[in-house]
């Protein structure tokens, strides 16, 4: 498959996708960061579990697309 068969699958997938307003995603992803920080105190710490929870979520939805293709 060529890049641009990808780019207009990728595109049909996000045109059927659910969107989500702008300020509730920021708003959820500040409690999450700030519920880390608390249960976690140490930032590094929670730059690591930021970047497991950044990676599994790719990694989801990489499968997704790959199922809809």
């Amino acid at each position: 498959m060529s890049k641009d068969k990808y780019q207009k699958q990728g595109d049909a997938i996000f045109a059927k996708l659910e969107k989500v307003n702008s300020e509730l995603f920021s708003f959820t992803y500040g409690a999450l960061v700030s519920q880390l920080l608390k249960d976690l105190e140490l930032v590094d710490e929670v730059n690591e579990q930021l970047e497991k929870m950044g990676f599994n979520i790719g990694t989801r939805l990489i499968e997704e697309f790959l199922a809809k293709s």
